[in-house]
Formats: C-alpha cells, sequence, structure tokens
C-alpha cells in the first residue's frame, strides 16, 4: 500500500492543495470549516500558501497514518466490536491549522467520511485507489 501512496508522499504540499481544492469543489459546505478559506473563490483558493499548508499537514498525517497501519500488520486495525467508534479517525490539532469544531452529528456521520475519501479518491495516482 505504502508504493501506490509514494507519488502523494513525495509531493504532499501538490497533492494536499490538489485533495483541498476537490473537497471544497464538491462539497461547498465544508468549506466553511475553514475560517481562513471562507468566502474565498476556486480562484482564490488555487496556489493559495495556506490552501497548500494545510494540504501538506493533512497528506502527511494520513502517510503517518498508513506507514503505522503497515508497519503494525492487521493488529493495528480496529477490531469488530470497535469498528464502528472507530470509522472516523481523529487528530490532533496541529498549531498551524485554525481549530474548528464539527458537530457531533458531522463527528458520527460515516456518509460524510466516506464523501470525504470519495472527493480525494479520483485525484490520487491510480494504484493508490484501491
Amino acid at each position: 500500500m505504502l508504493s501506490f501512496w509514494a507519488p502523494v508522499d513525495a509531493d504532499p504540499r501538490c497533492y494536499g492543495e490538489i485533495i483541498l481544492l476537490r473537497l471544497f469543489e464538491t462539497h461547498p459546505d465544508v468549506q466553511k470549516l475553514f475560517p481562513k478559506f471562507v468566502g474565498l473563490s476556486n480562484e482564490q483558493l488555487q496556489n493559495n500558501p495556506g490552501v497548500q499548508a494545510h494540504g501538506e499537514i493533512v497528506v502527511c498525517k494520513l502517510t503517518e497514518i498508513l506507514t503505522e497501519i503497515h508497519y503494525s500488520g492487521p493488529e493495528a486495525l480496529p477490531g469488530e466490536a470497535s469498528a464502528q467508534q472507530s470509522r472516523a479517525l481523529q487528530f490532533p490539532q496541529h498549531p498551524l491549522v485554525a481549530p474548528t469544531k464539527l458537530s457531533h452529528a458531522e463527528q458520527q456521520d460515516s456518509n460524510f467520511q466516506c464523501d470525504l475519501w470519495e472527493s480525494a479518491a479520483p485525484l490520487l495516482p491510480r494504484k493508490a485507489v484501491i
């Protein structure tokens, strides 16, 4: 799996920007969760250093998670009993990211989580989408 992710890991700033732009394009309501980007047009978001920096943080965190799962083996994955509780990955707040709060409903909404991934999946290298 890491070999499929390698092109993304090699350029996290670029892929992170692409993923966020696609997310905002396909789910405009999500953009309001990013105070720095509220009210900016698609043109203003492109090549925006803030979008690039945040996208890079997201890709680096995903790389960290994938690496941990890869090297820890199947036991790193949640058991069946806790699978439902573990559907949404919890990321610590990064000091460069403005803190945002998801509503309880958004945190529990597995469709919301899946939609985020489905928005990004077409942008990843073909082999990365399994």
